[in-house]
């Protein structure tokens, strides 16, 4: 049996967001009792964030609070985190914000059994688009009898990296992110904060893809931040 994914959570200044996120992962259904936790803090935020991370019991694992000592911002906290493959060599990443379903768990390790030596794959989804990004208009992807579907789109809504995924991505990033496709125009307008625009032009780039589910196993709260 392959290690347990790590469960990474990305907090900075919300420490009610972190504490429903910690209360939601409390209460989901875990067939392994081995599961590392690892909550990293971006620094110069709340204080409260580091006191609560700290006092948190984790019954299903090891826990481990990352304090930042300088601000990284929303981009580099996040690739600091899916830096953690490395140690972990497959994590589930989860910003503060979200909630997740009890099963969310299951469904990482069932899809990374299936997924996780696929070349072409290079991330797994928790969370399922019902709207499309260039346009905010109703998404439903054809039915097709199967649970997940592929994406040219990066999640950040709950994701999943292997260290072979996420180390492709960083070997793109260090010859300087070549963009010799065309991108969609849309993804200009983000901002340069947004480690996910990069993720989508690695994507096209290299011709690769995101799995999604068909039920979404996470859910934003779209919490100010």
């Amino acid at each position: 049996m392959v290690a347990s994914p790590a469960i990474v959570i990305s907090a900075f200044d919300r420490p009610r967001s972190l504490e429903r996120l910690l209360n939601r992962l409390t209460k989901a259904i875990y067939s392994r009792s081995d599961i590392p936790l690892v909550i990293s803090i971006d620094g110069g935020g709340d204080d409260e964030v580091l006191k609560m991370a700290t006092e948190f019991e984790w019954l299903n694992g090891t826990k481990e609070v990352i304090h930042h000592p300088s601000n990284f911002g929303l981009k580099e906290h996040i690739i600091t985190c899916g830096d953690l493959t490395s140690r972990f060599g497959q994590v589930i990443v989860i910003e503060d914000d979200l909630g997740v379903s009890p099963y969310f768990y299951d469904f990482a390790l069932k899809s990374l059994d299936a997924y996780a030596d696929v070349e072409d794959v290079a991330g797994i989804s928790l969370y399922a688009y019902k709207v499309s990004e260039d346009g905010f208009n109703d998404f439903q992807p054809i039915e097709d009898g199967k649970d997940v579907y592929l994406m040219q789109i990066a999640s950040s809504w709950g994701q999943i990296w292997t260290r072979d995924q996420w180390s492709g991505f960083k070997s793109w990033l260090g010859l300087g992110a070549m963009v010799d496709k065309p991108t969609p125009d849309y993804l200009d307008s983000w901002s340069n904060q947004s480690w996910k625009k990069l993720f989508i032009k690695y994507l096209i780039q290299k011709d690769k893809w995101f799995v999604f589910p068909r039920v979404s196993l996470t859910t934003n709260y779209e919490d100010a931040g």
